[in-house]
């Protein structure tokens, strides 16, 4: 956020002289220039069909050396996505490292000007750079005014995305442009790559239907989600008269996660260790470590291997520190590591698990004080958590009498417990609507972003085939073997 802030900061204290780059944008043919909202707005374009490509071209007024990025940030890159063209491999016995788009180096940019992937705290995106180096006549040239670099954008699905330009001739990134795309839902019913009559013909047989926008025969002709096919849609519709795009759609499959440890190598994990397995890596977290003077941790997980299946186990124990004894593990999105895990909720987003556990004579906390994240009693837990900072708590194993914690004001409207039978082994819900009981919930775009299993303390519980998604199995079983009881 620092870093944004300054860069932020530094263009708008930039004198005019430095406005010397900026991006140009044109639909899929690379020819007819995509058209601004308004023209206040030149930055902010009209509406583009998820499924389109846009060609965006990067100019220059000047010679002189440049870098810089074009870069979407980890939130928005999941509905959009830059690439450039005509990826190359180093040569062999080259001291560059890293493939090249040398497609997207036109001539105005230099001989050896190139553009290359790149990914930071912030975002992903293509990394430019022109060559300003003096040649001879022979050996090739330098960068002059013109067109520098040409690369794509596709606009992947439904919501509203910036493309940031950053770069300068002096090493300091300075933001020089943000264009805004807002991509809607296709208006290519029949799937072939253009918005003509046999797509009207579709949308005129649901004219004045109803529709439900989660399901059925008209669900995707009404686009302006009111319930029904109107004059509205037709308005809509007609914005996106004979646009084509490059490929037909192809509905993209609902994205499962589907965690069940087969893939993790058995053995015991300390914790600030990894755990790499089916859905990504889980990092090993406890209380002991974290904090100066507790000494060493005898918090552990282990994967677990009984008759060729897997399975993770949580042990929590007392280390006489004086320091809490919890135990979890966790995976998250963090600058695209375990980018599967941004799952969607949508109505039937459901989450389904085996667990088993046992906690060691657990205890409550001052019932009358407001918590802080965490429940008033010791318990074993799996939390789920947004993009828009909501957590919701599976409570499993813990004391007989526990209720649901009262949490402190500022967290309150956006955290939930859910207490589910300790001894049930299998667990299934709806998980869309557990999150719609958190007050400040936004479904939305709304994703998990955060999954964290926990036994918060003293024992120890086992969890196993862990799903997400409208396929997560309706009626699972606990299949660990005996061997594999806590």
């Amino acid at each position: 956020m620092t870093k944004l802030l300054v860069l932020v900061f530094a263009a708008a204290m930039a004198p005019a002289a430095m406005a010397k780059v900026w991006v140009t944008v044109y639909q899929h043919d690379g020819k007819t220039p995509l058209a601004a909202v308004d023209a206040d707005h030149p930055n902010v374009f009209r509406d583009i069909m998820v499924g389109a490509r846009l060609t965006l071209v990067v100019r220059s007024d000047t010679g002189e050396k440049w870098g810089g990025l074009l870069q979407l940030s980890w939130d928005d890159a999941n509905d959009a996505r830059l690439t450039g063209r005509g990826l190359t491999p180093p040569p062999p016995g080259s001291p560059i490292k890293f493939s090249t788009y040398k497609d997207s180096a036109l001539n105005a940019a230099g001989t050896a000007a190139s553009v290359r992937d790149f990914l930071d705290m912030y975002g992903i995106g293509l990394a430019l750079g022109n060559d300003a180096q003096p040649y001879t006549v022979t050996d090739g040239h330098s960068a002059y005014p013109g067109d520098w670099f040409i690369v794509d954008y596709y606009a992947e699905q439904a919501g509203t995305c910036n493309v940031e330009l950053y770069g300068s001739s002096t090493g300091s990134d300075v933001l020089l442009q943000t264009l805004s795309f807002t991509h809607v839902p296709s208006r290519d019913f029949n799937h072939d790559a253009r918005v003509n009559f046999l797509d009207f013909a579709r949308f005129a047989s649901g004219w004045r239907c109803g529709a439900d926008p989660n399901s059925g025969p008209t669900a995707d002709l009404d686009l302006s989600a009111d319930g029904r096919v109107d004059l509205a849609d037709l308005a809509s519709f007609s914005r996106s008269w004979l646009e084509q795009i490059d490929s037909p759609i192809v509905p993209v499959p609902v994205k499962v996660f589907d965690e069940g440890w087969e893939t993790a190598t058995a053995g015991v994990y300390t914790p600030g260790s990894t755990i790499s397995s089916d859905a990504g890596s889980w990092l090993v977290e406890d209380i002991i470590s974290q904090i100066s003077g507790c000494g060493l941790s005898p918090q552990r997980a282990e994967i677990l291997a009984d008759n060729g299946h897997h399975a993770l186990q949580l042990r929590s124990v007392e280390s006489l520190s004086g320091c809490g004894d919890t135990v979890a593990v966790s995976l998250q999105d963090i600058h695209g590591a375990n980018r599967e895990l941004n799952i969607p909720l949508a109505p039937d987003t459901t989450i389904s698990f085996n667990e088993v556990g046992e906690l060691i004579d657990p205890e409550r906390y001052n019932p009358g004080e407001d918590r802080l994240g965490r429940p008033g009693f010791d318990n074993v837990s799996l939390l789920l958590k947004d993009n828009n900072r909501n957590y919701l708590l599976y409570v499993l194993q813990r004391p007989g009498g526990a209720v649901p914690s009262v949490m402190e004001p500022k967290l309150a409207p956006r955290y939930r417990e859910i207490l589910l039978d300790p001894a049930a082994g299998s667990y299934r819900r709806n998980l869309l609507a557990d999150f719609q009981t958190i007050p400040g919930f936004y479904a939305p775009k709304a994703k998990i972003t955060l999954i964290v299993f926990s036994v918060d303390q003293h024992g120890s519980a086992l969890l196993d085939d862990l799903v997400i998604g409208p396929a997560a199995p309706a009626d699972a079983a606990v299949s660990l073997g005996s061997s594999a009881r806590p």
